[in-house]
Order: structure tokens, then C-alpha cells, then sequence
């Protein structure tokens, strides 16, 4: 079965060029006619329909956004689709995080109205078969918004300073549900589990009380719990938190100092409920920007080229029963022997998905996104392109979520290819 996604790929004043998105802000002119939802079957005019199958579907086209058909399917000028062609709204700003909860697609950032009404503040909320905004949603008009979690009709937002840094919005409506308490900086990590929403950014109190980088607050009340893993703040970021069982685990660029329990850096696991450092200590090389655990396992994405003694590019694996590497290890690198980075990481199945700065996993050429077997770690042939014809090297997916439906990135680079990413997913 084949999609019948297609990308319209705006530049400042054109509608139809086709292409791929990216890191930064989004475009000019009339923008892709995204909006709706996308359209099933060869050359797509504009929007409407859900995910479809059909032809060689080349690029939404035309200046709608939200409901504005497009009445050109930029046919002459679109990027011909590869073995996963998307579509693509542009968002004029960062994408931070995506997640998929219940049918919906959550995206976090920073957007600007005036490009896509599709992402009109700093939380959109997108229905996962169409790809058109939920009917109910209508948060207010937040800052920056870093991460993002859903759980029990909830979804919490940790946001740069402003607006409490905190936000528990229900599910639905996008509506301030819970009062949770403020924090002096920004929360640049949020999980949930087990009643409790934990936090992880540059910020030395919450709720008027001492908290460095880390703390924990009840899910239910809002109450700040006595969680205080960190007892010295250094500079440095809470970037990701992964929870499993009765273990956090936290990576970024921090030192983090637990008294005589003793010190982590880069990526540390703290017991749930006391805070205590786990013998665990894996020493990366580099920074951690992002953590997914699916059973038995954890995966870590960053820009470390060692992790546990031991060489890994940018991506690794650990068992969480034993605390080993495991030897997973696909190759993610620059063709230019640059820095290569994995910012974010997403599962369906047996698939993982990798999103970051690259040109190549396992020696074939990937645009900054990429499916591995999560076994074997061998690259998947699915290859969607994060920028017109894969050519731009700044361009970085920061996000990631994916389901059985859609895999959706969000993507950072310049003006013309910053914005929200949809593709069919990878096959096994």
C-alpha cells in the first residue's frame, strides 16, 4: 500500500514548490494549503480527507491554510515523493515536542499565528486520522512551550518562565484544569507515572521552595512533593526523562550531586520516590538530549560518541534489568565527518525512530530522520526528506512521535523548512 501523503513545500510568495521542512521558521507569501486535513490520492489540490492511499501524490499546493483548498497541486514544482512523502505546515518558529495520546496529536512550541492557524499558540492539538485541529481546543495563548506529557485526561506543559512554567490543561478542551506551582526558570523536561509529574529544568526553586533542575509534583493535587534529587545547581540543562517502574532516568548537559550517594553526568537514574542515585552510571561523552524506554529497555539519543565505555554514534541502547549496554548500535553520522546528533526519539512496534542532526545512518544517506529495527538496529529503507532534497544540513527534527496512523516530526532550520512533518509510517 502506498500513501498518497504529499508535501507542498512553500517559499516566500510561492505556493507550490515542492520539498521537504526543517528547523526554523516556516515561510512567507502564501503558505502550503495545509489545513483540514490531507487529501487521498495523486496529486493532492490543497486539503481534505484523511491519510489516503493512491498515485504519486505531488504536493499540496495553493495558499490555503485550515481549510483554504488549494486549487494548484504543484505538479511542475513539487519534490517528486520518495519511499515516504509527507505533508508539511509551517509554523514560523520551534517545534520542541509531539506526542500522541488517544487518537490525538499534541505539538508544543513556539508558533506564529499568522502563518498557520493550524498552530495558533504555544500548544496545538491535532486529530490523528485527519490531521485537523480538534473541534474543542482552545488553550490560551502560552510562551514558549518546551515539553509535553498526557496522562488521565491531562496534558502537562513545562514552559519557559512565564505562565507558572507549569501547565495541566485538560485533554479536550485545552483549558487550565490544576493549579501547579511556579518555578523561577524554565522546565525544559516533563514525565508522568505513577501519580506524579516529574520536572527537570534550569530553575532553583519551585513553588518558593529549593528544588535544583529537578523536582516532582503530586498529579492529583498540585502539591510539590519532597523529591529533591539534586542538591547543587551547576549550570547546565535537564534536557529528557524517561520513567520506569519505580526509576527516573534524566539526561541533558548537568552534573547532578546527590551528597555521598554521589554525583552523575549527562544521564543519571534516581529512585522514584526518595530521589537517591542508583548505582547506574553510564558516563556519556556528550550531551543527552533524549530518552525512551519501551519494556525492557531504554534508548538514549545525544551527541555522545561514547556511552558505558564503550563507542556508540549518537544512539545507544541499555538493558534496564541489568543496567548494560546492549549492542544496539546503529551508526548515525555527518557525510562531512561533522558532529552528528540523535534529539529525539520515537517507537511504534519493533520500529524506532531517530530524529536529530545527520546525513547517514549505517552508511546510507538519511536527511535527519531515520527508522532502525529496534533488535537489530539495521536501517530501515523508509527516507523521507526534513528539507528540499535533503540539501539542508542545519536542519534538525527535535521531535518525534509516531503511531500506526502517522509518524510526525517536528522540524528546526531555516525560514523556508521549520514546521510540523507528517509521514505514512516505516514498515518492518
Amino acid at each position: 500500500m502506498r500513501f498518497g501523503l504529499a508535501l507542498a513545500f512553500a517559499t516566500s510568495g510561492c505556493g507550490r514548490t515542492g520539498g521537504d521542512g526543517g528547523r526554523t521558521e516556516g515561510v512567507g507569501g502564501s503558505a502550503a494549503g495545509v489545513g483540514g486535513s490531507l487529501g487521498a490520492g495523486g496529486a493532492v489540490s490543497g486539503v481534505g480527507g484523511a491519510i489516503g492511499e493512491g498515485g504519486a501524490g505531488s504536493g499540496i499546493g495553493g495558499s490555503g491554510i485550515d481549510g483554504g483548498m488549494g486549487n494548484d497541486a504543484g505538479s511542475a514544482d513539487a519534490q517528486p515523493p520518495g519511499p515516504a512523502t509527507r505533508a508539511f505546515v509551517p509554523t514560523v518558529s520551534t517545534v520542541r515536542s509531539i506526542v500522541i495520546s488517544n487518537g490525538v496529536i499534541y505539538v508544543g512550541g513556539f508558533f506564529s499565528s499568522s502563518t498557520s492557524t493550524l498552530f495558533p499558540a504555544g500548544v496545538a492539538a491535532l486529530d490523528e486520522t485527519t490531521l485537523s485541529n480538534m473541534p474543542a481546543w482552545a488553550p490560551q495563548v502560552f510562551p514558549f512551550v518546551n515539553s509535553l506529557a498526557v496522562s488521565d485526561g491531562l496534558v502537562y506543559a513545562g514552559l519557559d518562565i512565564g505562565n507558572g512554567d507549569l501547565q495541566a490543561l485538560d485533554a479536550v478542551t485545552g483549558m487550565s484544569r490544576s493549579s501547579l506551582p511556579h518555578g523561577d526558570a524554565a522546565v525544559i523536561a516533563v514525565a508522568v507515572g505513577g501519580g506524579t509529574l516529574y520536572v527537570g529544568g534550569i530553575f532553583m526553586t519551585i513553588g518558593g521552595t529549593t528544588r535544583n533542575q529537578f523536582a516532582a509534583v503530586d498529579a492529583t493535587t498540585g502539591a510539590l512533593k519532597s523529591w529533591a534529587p539534586n542538591d547543587t545547581y551547576v549550570p547546565g540543562w535537564p534536557m529528557a526523562l524517561a520513567i520506569s517502574g519505580n526509576t527516573v532516568y534524566a539526561g541533558g548537559t548537568f552534573t547532578l550531586s546527590n551528597g555521598s550517594n554521589g554525583t552523575r553526568g549527562l544521564l543519571a537514574a534516581m529512585d522514584a520516590t526518595t530521589g537517591a542515585l542508583t548505582p547506574w552510571n553510564p558516563l556519556p561523552n556528550g550531551s543527552v538530549s533524549a530518552l525512551l524506554v519501551v519494556g525492557n529497555q531504554l534508548f538514549v539519543g545525544g551527541g555522545f560518541l561514547r556511552i558505558a565505555g564503550q563507542p556508540r554514534n549518537s544512539v545507544a541502547a541499555f538493558d534496564l534489568t541489568t543496567g548494560e549496554l546492549l549492542p544496539w548500535a546503529p551508526v548515525v553520522a555527518t557525510g562531512n565527518g561533522g558532529p552528528s546528533s540523535v534529539q529525539s526519539l520515537a517507537v511504534q512496534g519493533n520500529i524506532v525512530y531517530l530524529g536529530g542532526r545527520f546525513t547517514q545512518v549505517a552508511g546510507q544517506p538519511r536527511g535527519g530522520l531515520a527508522a532502525v529495527d529496534a533488535t537489530s538496529g539495521a536501517v530501515l529503507p523508509w527516507a523521507p526528506m526534513t528539507s528540499p532534497n535533503n540539501a539542508e544540513a542545519t536542519a534538525v527534527v527535535s521531535a518525534l512521535a509516531a503511531s500506526d496512523k502517522v509518524v510526525v516530526a517536528g522540524i528546526n532550520g531555516s525560514v523556508a523548512v521549520t514546521g510540523v512533518a507528517f509521514y505514512p509510517p516505516a514498515s518492518p
